[in-house]
Parts: C-alpha cells; structure tokens; sequence
C-alpha cells in the first residue's frame, strides 16, 4: 500500500532537528508553501532536539513528517531500529535521500546536506509542484488526498555527474534589467530564486553572472556566498575567473586602489595578481567552492599578444596556476578541507594543453593532477576534442561545457531557445560515453526562455542511467513528464501531448536556422521551402490557439481578446490569477512559439517581398505590409510580455534578435521593403513557382511553360500565378485541354469557368493562381489502353516513352499568348527499373522517388537505407527529431574507430531513370572530430564500387573558432555538406556510406543532375 502523506483532514508538521542546518530549514518553509498551494493548508514547522515517542504520543491528532540529515544533530541515532535499513543505506553516499514510515509518520533522511534538500523537493515533486514552479509560472493542481507513488522504503540514487549546474550569463540587456527592476540588483534575494530552482532540479554548482557584477559584493557583501553556502551548493566561477574572483573585480579594485600595479599579468605584475587571488580566497574560501584556475586575458580574451610562442603562453598558465595552488594548499591547511578544482580547456587554452611536436604542453605537468578538465563544446551545441591519450590518463576527471545560449561569433543565439533535447542528447551521450563524467555546466543565458533545455539538463546529469545512452529518442517522453504536473492538473494526456508537440515544434523550427541568423534570403522560395516552412508556421500557430482555447475554458478564465492588434492579441489580464495553466501555457510554450512564429513569418515574407518586387508583382506591397504589421508584433509581444504576471519578468524580453549583420546586435536591422508600382495599363504575366522566368508577351512567338511535376511518382498538384502587374484588370482566358488525367481549378473568385466548362476566364486585378491537378489512376488507365506514345490535338509525346504531355495556352485580353507544357511520367516505365529478384517490395518502400528534377533531385532521409551492416558489437542508431533534416543515422558505440574496410555501412537504393552526370551531397551533422587528430572520415561508393575513404573536415579545421570559415560556414547552416561526382545509367543505383569514426550523423542524400 502506498503511504498517504495527506487525506483532507490531517493535521501535518515538519519536524526538524534543533541542530538543522540554516539550509534545510530554509527548505523546509519552501516545502510548506508548496503544501498549501496543493492542499489548502500549510503545515508548522516545528523543531526538536529528539523524536523518540514522537509516533506513540498520547492523543496525537497530526502527522510528522520528519526530514533530517544523517550528519547533523541527534535524529539518526534516536532510532531504536533502523527504518528499512535506510540510514545505513545512506552511510557514505553522496547526495543521496530516503523515504521511510515510521508509525504513522513519514521520515525523509539525507546522506548529506544535499541529500537531505532533494529529498525534501522531491516530497514537492511527487506533491505536483513542477521544478518550474517559478520559473515558468507553473500551475499547481489542488488535491484533498496526496500519496506517494512508491512502496516505502524507497532510497534514490546517487547523481550520475559529480558536478551538475549552470551559468547566468551574457545577462544585459534581458537578465540586468530584470534584476535590477526586481530586487535592486544582483542580490541574495534574487540569487535565492536561482539556488531553488538549482536545489529543486538536484544541481549543486553554479556560475554566477559576471558581465557587470560581483557575485562576492552584490548581495550586499557576502550574503549570496552565505545563502549558496547554507544550502550547500557550491559556486564556481566561469573559465576565466580564477580563485573565486569576478572579472569584473579586478577593473574595480585596480580603479580604487593603484597597489594592485594595473596590469592584469602574472609575467609583470606578479604580486598584485597573486594579492588579488589570495584576498578573494581568505575572505571567500570558508564557503562550500569548486574553484577555477588558469588564466587568460581581461575579459575573456587571449592571454599575451599575438607574437608570443606556444611556451610563452603555457609558461604563462603554468605560473598561474602554481601560484593558485599554493594559496588554496594554504587555506587548505588553515580550513581543513580540501577545493576541488577546475581548468577549463576553452578556446585558446586548449592547445596549451597539448603542446606540440616541440613544446610539452600542460598535459605532461603534474600540477594538474587534482584538477578536474573542463572540456568544452564548440559554443554552438558541438562537443570537440573528447579523446586523446593526454586527457584518457589525466587523474583529475573531465567536465563538459555546453551551451544552449552564446554571445559571440559567427553568430550569437540569445534569445527565445533554438537547441532540441535530442541534440543535447545526442552530444552529452557522446560525452559521458567518453568519460566525461564529473562536471557538467551549461550556459543558460537569462534561465527564462532557456528554462525547458535547462531541465532536460539537469535531468540527463542526475539520472544518465534512466535518460542518457540506454534511452535514444526519449526526449518526448522526457518532455511530456515535465509537462504532466506543469499545468495543475487543468488538462488532460491528449492536450499534455499537444502542449509537448507545440512546445518540440517551436524549438525545432528555431533550430533549422538561429532566429538571429534567420534572413530573408535563408530559405528557397523558388524549390518550395519556404512554403513549406509557412505551412509548418501556420500548423503551429493554430496548435498554439486552439491549445490556448481549450485551457482557457478548462479554466473559465475568458476575457476580451483583442484579435490580434497587440501582442499576442490576448488578455493577459485575466492570467494574473494565482495557480493560472493558462499562465503557465503563455509563459512557457504560448508566448515562445508565437515569438517564433511571427520571427520567421517576418523574414519569408520580407523574402516574398523581394521576389515578387523583382517580378514587379503587385502582391510585393502586399508581403510588404505584411512585414511591417511583423515588426509591429513584434515589439507589441515584447510590450506584452513586460507586463504578464504584473510585470514579473519585465526585462526579459529585450534581446536582439532580428536583422544581425554581424556576431551580434550592433548595426542589426529590419529587412529592406520593396515597393512596385504598377505600369499604367493593364498587362498579363505567368509566373512558375519554380524559376525566376518571368512568361508574358513576346513578338517572336509564346513563350512556353514546361511543366514537370507530373514525371515524378507522388506529385499530384502544381500551381501557376496569373498576375496583372498594371492599373485596372486584366481580362484572362484558358481553353481547357480534352484530357481524363489534367484538371485546371481556379483559387479564387477571379476566374470562372464558362461554355461548358470547357473555357476558364475571368477578369485579374492582381493575381489568380490556377491549380494544376494531376489524375495518376486515370492516366495509367490510359497508358494501359493506348500502347506507345499518344497523338492527336493538344496532345505531344516522346520518342522514348518515358513521359506523354499536354497543351494548353494562356490568353491575356491585352494580347498575351503563353503556352503551357503539362508532361506526366509513365510509371510502368519506371517500375520495370525494379528487378523482381523477391526483393522488389522492400525496394520500393525505401526507394525515395525522384521530384522535381533540376529542383529538388533525389532526396534520401538517412533512415530510409535499404540495408545496414555492422560488425559484431556495433549497430546502427537512427535519430528521430534530430538535425537539419529531423533525423539522423550514427554508429554504435560512439567511441569506436573502426579499421577502413570494417565500419557500418548503410546502403542505400534510388531508381534513376535518366542516364547522365549527377551530383552527390552528403549531408551530415555538422560534428566537430571528438578524438583529437580525426578528419571526421567516411567511407563512400556506388554500386558495387570499392569503398573509398574521404575526411569531412580539413586539416587545418578548428571547430569553435571563428577564424575557421569551415566551421563557421558549418555552424550557422546547422549542417556540413560533402559533394561528389557520379554518371549514373539508367536504372537502380545504390549508394554505401561508411561510419569510420566517432562523431558522424548522416541525415540526408541529396541528388541533382550535374
């Protein structure tokens, strides 16, 4: 039976030790604010030096729930008999909690301060309160009757990484403001929201902000260290703060006192730099640290100039972090207690680590011993440099640092969060599964719109074992067990899983391109990306507002809408209410995706613009305004989200994010708007979605539309646009083709049809678009009737067989004459191509077909490989919602780098029906080597062609560094292309490619005729 912690009419205490610690009761008074949102009733918190009897009092009329650390005060040993053995279970864990009845009482016990705190929240978790409590306005659901979903005992287990946290940082415009509005600053009391949240996700490191604070001076003085030190977590600084000391310090302490010496360098200032670390370590070193060495230049930038050697800068680090070490071994000796330490390999430090041919770097330095390295991604989601025989024998253990947030080239992402769980799945899988198991921090900019990712995080680092390796493609069960408790019990699976898709869906369209990279010209509007991009947009948008609806009548909380003339067109009045679902749907998946939605509108639109501008349509100005009423909404949903929640997180709108010209905001600007004027008598154009052919009247015969769409197995529909681009209308006409398989529907009132049907005209003030459909069941009938090519009026065929076509003209009442060419393929053609060896239907169902060709070209997703082989104890693992294309193919294991000849392959099959030359483009995750040294090589070949072996990255790449265009270019199209040649004959081809070495997800095989 599983205990009851609550039925309607209990009375419920907490009971802690005298001796508790400030930390812990501190908790307790949060725990209990979470029992009266779920029940109604806070319970008192009482404090006692024993709890013998406390079960078997006379006439008890309450409940205990008793909450203690095994290490602090008398309660551990008060027990006549050890509850399911659970203290002696804890004995010697780290960070570890139980769950124990005891009478009618309820024990949570700690193994250790942190412990005791995680268990605590755990008690809120399992209550219903979601970690996201605050930070994203999460709603609790009211309940007369509270238990536990475990049998008791119950013990958890110990965190998979031994350091688990985040980083505040590139915190102005959004995070500073915020603060400074709220709580005057960056003080303890704002930082005690940060701490609960870290406590209530089981983190225990922080970075603390550090652009323009001092975590040390801003509490006032050292109330944050203080208040971070009660609850037992340790703060770090970032990797470029070493000893406990902000950046920001240094400018200050140089400005007011010119003992310091000025200078920041170890080389010419060498007192004032050790007196500056040893100051900061006297004063702060009682607290619970992790503390940073190393050094590189003032404000994160390089260390000496750029004439100085490889040894002159490891010369440089080495003198650092010796004087770092003997200050901490003396405050070691004075404080009993050992720092654990970090030196973050990032950027620039790296390869003083490794040296060179000719100098020894600080790999073979045994001062580094006892640090943990802190390996770093590319700052753009791709971890580097995971494996080398220097960092395989380093003693001190490995950390990861990730970002979901960065400010700095080629291109910042700051705002609305652009990076999906499976990517950070799939790189920190790779991590772990490469040993870096002991600090993991991620950069989360200003938490509030990265508070989703941070999470996941948090999660992955606490239980590897249950979300890490053994779960691929778990981010939605992951996503929708957040959201279970998130919105109070309001909405129901069905609408929890819509919320999940809205809020997947968001982060995914965000992520094909950077909102901050996202420009007019991103995607094609000319092969149907864009528009299929809109679409996705639309489908999205109305998810969004019908999800809306639904809780706002599961809620009753309707008001007046606005219908979209500001902001999000809501009244968010009515979401001030306490324990509001609507509030927390707006706060954490509404107000992002229709952030997102109205950002990449923006930009195809203004792309429309261009385009049509350039054709000198009319519609231009229509895109046009469409822009401008974008940028309007923009900062109308800016203006709005200020004031939600009674302005709770004003300032936390204001990033950039449109327009960058450069890595970040300065001289961003909106897209440029054309206008067209229209000639000044009425005047016929066509155009075709898929070029930039302008068709209208010509003296030396029609010009003649070929249309291609139907060659090709699953395309069944096609447009035209008739455009008047003059004043007035113009009359147009279409005289319909004798044929079973073509149909020519108008969209729209502007054309009719008349005589029978068998004319289409009408009158174009701007634009008509005709529909092209095509009948595939009553043109194989034909084919079937009629052999070989098909003759008579309107009707053309080839001399080959492989398609038949139709004519048709378009007729402007100004004297335009455009011819149209409408060819459908003949599918026996194509499918006499498929051997029939009994393979013919596995063939066919992962054949992708050929569209548009010229255009699209074959388009093979990674997962759609005919068949895979690998050696034994290796597989292949196909990624869902990953990348670029949303999924990916890798090789299992991660770590393994196979002899050539020996890899994965997946083999993939294509029927080509036209022999010629082709172009080849392999398109994979854009991955930086994660073993030092590796070209990233892939096996590739043709047919039964030998496999030749190609590297993905140059020798001189530099993943993360932005003087390396190869990354760069890789990094902001979220995607690396690699090309080859082929000639093709007519007939079934296939394709091999090889998983040589660690770090390659293939997604997708792009081919186009040459």
């Amino acid at each position: 039976m599983k205990y009851c912690i609550y039925d309607g009419d209990d009375r419920i205490e907490f009971v802690l030790d005298t001796a508790a610690s400030k930390g812990i009761v501190r908790v307790a008074e949060k725990v209990a604010a979470d029992f009266e949102r779920v029940t109604g009733i806070k319970p008192e918190i009482r404090r006692v030096d024993s709890i013998i009897g406390l079960e078997s009092e006379d006439n008890v009329d309450h409940k205990s729930i008793i909450m203690f650390d095994i290490n602090e005060g008398g309660f551990a040993g008060q027990y006549g008999q050890d509850p399911g053995n659970i203290l002696k279970s804890l004995q010697g864990k780290r960070e570890c909690f139980a769950f124990a009845e005891v009478g009618d009482n309820l024990v949570i016990a700690g193994s250790d301060r942190l412990g005791t705190i995680y268990g605590m929240f755990e008690l809120s978790k399992q209550m219903g309160v979601s970690p996201l409590v605050y930070w994203a306005d999460a709603a609790v659901e009211k309940k007369d009757r509270v238990e536990l979903p475990w049998e008791l005992p119950f013990i958890s287990k110990e965190p998979s990484i031994k350091f688990r946290g985040f980083f505040i940082n590139d915190e102005w415009p959004c995070y500073g403001n915020w603060t400074f509005d709220h709580f005057g600053g960056f003080t303890a009391k704002m930082y005690d929201h940060v701490f609960e949240f870290l406590l209530r996700m089981k983190g225990n490191y922080l970075w603390p902000a550090m652009w323009s604070s001092s975590f040390a001076w801003d509490g006032p003085g050292l109330a944050s260290y203080e208040l971070a030190d009660e609850y037992g977590i340790f703060i770090g600084n970032s990797h470029h703060e070493p000893c406990l000391r902000a950046g920001e310090e240094w400018t200050k302490v140089n400005k007011d006192d010119p003992s310091y010496g000025g200078a920041w360098s170890i080389l010419t200032n060498y007192d004032g730099v050790v007196r500056f670390w040893r100051e900061s370590m006297e004063e702060r070193g009682g607290f619970n640290s992790l503390v940073t060495v190393g050094m590189r230049g003032e404000r994160d930038s390089t260390i000496l100039g750029e004439n100085a050697t490889l040894a002159d800068n490891i010369n440089v680090v080495k003198t650092a972090i010796t004087a770092q070490k003997e200050i901490l071994a003396e405050q070691e000796a004075k404080r009993g207690k050992v720092y654990p330490k970090m030196l973050a390999l990032y950027k620039e430090v790296e390869p003083f680590y490794f040296g060179d041919e000719t100098t020894p770097g600080l790999s073979e330095w045994d001062g580094l011993d006892d640090v943990i390295l802190m390996l770093c991604e590319d700052n753009h989601n791709y971890t580097r440099t995971l494996s080398d025989p220097a960092i395989s024998r380093h003693k001190g253990g490995l950390g990861m640092y990730y970002h979901v947030d960065y400010h700095g080239g080629p291109v910042s992402f700051e705002w609305i969060n652009s990076t999906p769980l499976s990517t950070i799945w799939e790189q920190m899988t790779q991590a772990y599964e490469f040993g870096v198991k002991d600090l993991w921090i991620l950069n989360v900019g200003d938490v509030k719109f990265n508070e989703f990712p941070l999470t996941y995080f948090m999660e992955l680092a606490y239980d590897f074992e249950k979300w890490g390796s053994s779960a691929p493609n778990a981010t939605d069960d992951y996503t929708n067990e957040l959201l279970g408790t998130f919105f109070g019990g309001a909405l129901d699976k069905r609408s929890i899983a819509k919320a999940e898709q809205i809020l997947t869906e968001t982060v995914r369209l965000g992520s094909l391109r950077r909102p901050e990279a996202l420009t007019p010209e991103t995607y094609d509007l000319h092969n149907g990306e864009a528009f299929g991009i809109l679409k996705r947009v639309d489908i999205l948008d109305a998810a969004a507002e019908q999800l809306y609806e639904v809780i706002e009548a599961a809620e009753g909380r309707g008001g007046k809408q606005t219908a979209g003339t500001t902001g999000t067109g809501k009244d968010i009045s009515v979401m001030d209410a306490e324990n509001s679902a609507l509030a927390a749907f707006y706060s954490l998946i509404y107000f992002p995706a229709k952030a997102m939605i109205n950002h990449i509108r923006l930009n195809i639109y203004a792309g429309l613009n261009h385009m049509y501008a350039r054709e000198n349509r009319k519609a231009a100005n229509v895109y046009g305004d469409k822009v401008e009423e974008c940028i309007r909404k923009n900062r109308e949903m800016n203006a709005e989200f200020a004031t939600f929640k009674g302005g709770k997180w004003k300032g936390m709108e204001l990033e950039a994010h449109i327009g960058f010209t450069k890595w970040n905001d300065d001289g961003c600007r909106y897209p440029v708007i054309a206008r067209v004027i229209p000639v000044d008598k009425p005047r016929l154009q066509i155009i075709s979605p898929y070029n930039e052919v302008i068709y209208d009247k010509t003296y030396f015969g029609p010009m003649r539309i070929v249309v291609n769409d139907f060659i090709y197995p699953g395309n069944t529909e096609t447009t035209l646009t008739l455009c008047n681009v003059g004043d007035g209308e113009v009359g147009a006409k279409i005289v319909v083709p004798e044929c079973d398989w073509l149909k020519i529907e108008p969209a729209g009132n502007g054309m009719k049809y008349v005589q029978e049907e068998k004319v289409l005209e009408g009158s174009i003030a701007s634009e008509q678009e005709i529909k092209l459909v095509f009948d595939r069941a009553r043109f194989e009938t034909m084919i079937s009737e009629k052999a070989g090519d098909i003759t008579g009026e309107g009707k053309t065929g080839n001399s080959d067989g492989r398609f038949t076509a139709v004519m048709f003209k378009i007729l402007g009442s100004e004297g335009t004459v455009v011819e149209v060419e409408v060819r459908a393929g003949i599918i026996p053609a194509v499918e006499r191509l498929i051997p029939k060896d009994g393979n013919e239907k596995k063939l066919t169902e992962n054949i992708c077909k050929i569209q548009r060709m010229g255009l699209f070209g074959f388009d093979i997703p990674a997962d759609k490989y005919l068949a895979s082989y690998a050696p034994e104890g290796s597989k292949m693992l196909v990624l869902d919602d990953y990348g670029r294309n949303e999924t990916a193919i890798k090789a299992l294991p991660v770590t393994k780098t196979y002899d050539r000849g020996t890899e994965p392959v997946a083999e993939y099959a294509f029927i080509c029906e036209e022999t010629g030359d082709y172009e080849i483009a392999l398109h994979l995750a854009p991955e930086n080597p994660p073993v030092r040294g590796s070209l990233l090589q892939y096996g590739f070949a043709l047919d039964s062609d030998e496999m030749k072996y190609y590297p993905s990255v140059s020798k001189d790449y530099k993943g993360g560094e932005n003087s390396c265009p190869e990354w760069t270019k890789a990094a902001v199209l979220r995607e690396r292309v690699m090309t080859h040649k082929a000639h093709f004959e007519k007939g079934i081809r296939t394709i091999r490619f090889g998983f040589c070495e660690p770090g390659i997800a293939l997604e997708r095989i792009r081919i186009r005729k040459a």
